[in-house]
C-alpha cells in the first residue's frame, strides 16, 4: 500500500495542504481589528481591546459577524481533519491540523511518536512525490478552523490512502476522548492498559 495518494479534485479527510494558515490566539483580552483605510496598497487597521473603549460602531463579539482579531499565524503544511460528511454538508468551515517535521521536536520523542504512543501526534511517512515532505507528524494540539475558500487557495500535495485515513480518524478520536475511552493501538484490537 502506498504511503500517499495523489490528491483528488474534491476535498477529503486526510488531504495534505502546503501553505495553509494556522492560528492561535495569544492575546487576552482579545483585540478587535477594524479597517481604517487603504493607503498605497496597505490596509491600515485600528486595534480595540475587548476591555477598553469600544470602536465607534461598538463591538460585535456576540453577533454572528464576530470580530477580526489579533492572532499569531503560521503558513505551514496542514491536514484536513473534517469528516467527509461534514465537508459535503457544511460549506462554512473545515478543521485542519498542523503537519510538523519530526525534526522540529526533541529526538527523545521520535520513537514514541512513530510507535503511535502519543495521543496528540499521528506519524506521517516521508515522501518525495508529488511534493517533498520530511518524516512528519500531525499535531492535534494545533487545530485551526478555516473556510473552504482558504483551502482552495492552498496547494493540495497528497492524500492519505483509505486504510491510513481510517487509522488517522481513529487516532484523532482517541485524542479527543483520551480521558473517557480506553486507548487502542492501530496495530491490534486489544486495549492498552
Amino acid at each position: 500500500m502506498p504511503d500517499y495518494l495523489a490528491p483528488g479534485d474534491e476535498d477529503a479527510q486526510g488531504d495534505i495542504y502546503d501553505g495553509a494558515p494556522l492560528v492561535d490566539v495569544r492575546v487576552w483580552p482579545m483585540v478587535a481589528l477594524r479597517r481604517y483605510k487603504e493607503v498605497k496598497g496597505h490596509v491600515l487597521m485600528s486595534a480595540h481591546s475587548a476591555t477598553g473603549p469600544p470602536p465607534l460602531d461598538g463591538f460585535n463579539w456576540a453577533t454572528p459577524a464576530g470580530e477580526e482579531v489579533v492572532a499569531h499565524g503560521l503558513i505551514r503544511q496542514a491536514i484536513l481533519i473534517s469528516h467527509d460528511c461534514e465537508i459535503e454538508n457544511d460549506d462554512r468551515c473545515r478543521l485542519i491540523a498542523m503537519v510538523r517535521p519530526l525534526a522540529d521536536i526533541d529526538p527523545a520523542f521520535h520513537a514514541s511518536i512513530l510507535a503511535f504512543e502519543h495521543a496528540a501526534a499521528f506519524p506521517l511517512a516521508a515522501q518525495d512525490q508529488p511534493a517533498e515532505m520530511p518524516l512528519s507528524f500531525v499535531d492535534f494540539r494545533r487545530i485551526t478552523v478555516v473556510r473552504p475558500a482558504i483551502l482552495a487557495g492552498c496547494r493540495k500535495i497528497a492524500s492519505l490512502p483509505e486504510q491510513t485515513r481510517e487509522a488517522f480518524a481513529e487516532h484523532y478520536w482517541q485524542f479527543l476522548f483520551r480521558r473517557t475511552i480506553p486507548r487502542f493501538s492501530p496495530k491490534s484490537e486489544e486495549p492498552k492498559s
